[in-house]
């Protein structure tokens, strides 16, 4: 049996969780919006023991306790309910070395240990004998010259000691960390797990872009952005700019996202390493951009509207529900041949509703770039 947390009110969260529900379906998934810590263990608790092959956190884990997210504590709780599979081979095992160093929060493995500095980092360790049998904690560091292991929060409620055998483990436990309103690596993280190999269709993409070029690393499709400095009917100059000399942007599209001239994209004809030229005369701005026009340069025509899908989707969800009115609903995004194509969306669309629109908008993704093993 697999399990699944997310977080409802995070739109990556949600996301990931869409996709922990196309490849398992009926799958156990558990949303951990609004609850406390107290709240979670008490849903890790109802699990049956020894029956988790694999667990997928989608959430932010932290060493301290916040609503809705993870502690690395409860990470560690969930190694009794893992299968034999799920807890993995034991990665190490001993007999606790002397008390003198210890504090509440750490232990000192068998002299012969053979872990190098940092090699156990948040992998589980449970005493299984002696001085404080039973205990299981997440390691927060360990030094492969002392031998000394730190756990992360909270201290041992007994401390080991010399007659403390420990267990260490490398569970089937997934962690996509990052994943906060507006930072899709969990989400490019999740997806390169279920499905290795593939590359992610383009509307995951959009979900998961970020505005700095190339993050996440291979999803690279803004070949430069910035703020104009200045304008003219035929080209646009951002003196901070550095677009190279060599022509390598010509053919390339510059748009203008935001700001005077918002809407208009032309075909750079050529450029300087600050300025960009767009007309012979014949293609001129129709509105010239100025100091406040902001413009990214992609490479196809097609590619022009992306900048303003992802500024919509984390504006929307993410940054200012005061300001939706006007944004697209994930749905209406792609007609049947993978056109972008505009909506509306309402402000303050309650979880559930921006969970159908992400899963309509995969399900679309699926049917035009026929993902089968979606």
């Amino acid at each position: 049996m697999k399990a699944l947390f997310y977080n409802s009110t995070l739109p990556s969260s949600i996301t990931s969780a869409v996709l922990f529900l196309m490849k398992y379906p009926g799958e156990i998934i558990q949303d951990i919006a609004g609850l406390d810590e107290t709240a979670i263990d008490n849903i890790i608790a109802d699990f049956t023991s020894d029956s988790l092959d694999e667990v997928f956190v989608c959430v932010p884990v932290d060493e301290t306790s916040s609503v809705g997210q993870f502690t690395h504590n409860q990470i560690a709780k969930l190694l009794p309910y893992m299968t034999t599979s799920g807890k993995g081979a034991v990665i190490a095992t001993g007999t606790a070395q002397g008390v003198t160093t210890l504090t509440d929060n750490t232990i000192i493995l068998a002299a012969d240990d053979p872990a190098s500095t940092g090699e156990y980092v948040d992998k589980i360790i449970y005493l299984s004998d002696g001085t404080g049998e039973g205990q299981i904690a997440r390691i927060k560091a360990n030094d492969g010259t002392t031998k000394e292991v730190i756990k992360y929060a909270p201290d041992w409620a007994t401390n080991p000691d010399v007659d403390t055998v420990y267990e260490i483990y490398s569970p089937a436990i997934r962690e996509y960390y990052n994943l906060t309103v507006s930072n899709y690596d969990g989400v490019y993280q999740m997806w390169n797990n279920l499905f290795s190999g593939i590359v992610p269709p383009q509307v995951i993409r959009y979900i998961m872009r970020d505005v700095t070029p190339g993050n996440p690393a291979g999803t690279r499709w803004a070949c430069a952005k910035g703020t104009a400095t200045s304008g003219s009917s035929d080209s646009l100059t951002d003196s901070g700019a550095s677009f190279g000399t060599s022509d390598e942007l010509v053919g390339k599209y510059v748009y203008i996202s935001s700001g005077t001239g918002i809407g208009q994209y032309r075909k750079i004809l050529s450029h300087t390493d600050t300025e960009l030229t767009i007309s012979t005369g014949t293609t001129d701005w129709v509105v010239n951009p100025d100091v406040d026009s902001v413009y990214w340069v992609v490479e196809r025509e097609i590619d022009v509207f992306r900048p303003e899908y992802f500024l919509m989707w984390v504006k929307t969800y993410g940054k200012d529900f005061s300001k939706g009115d006007i944004w697209k609903m994930w749905s209406e995004m792609l007609d049947a041949n993978g056109n972008l194509r505009a909506g509306k969306i309402k402000v303050g669309m309650p979880p559930y509703q921006i969970q159908d629109t992400i899963e309509n908008m995969l399900l679309v993704g699926k049917h035009i770039y026929d993902y089968t093993i979606l």
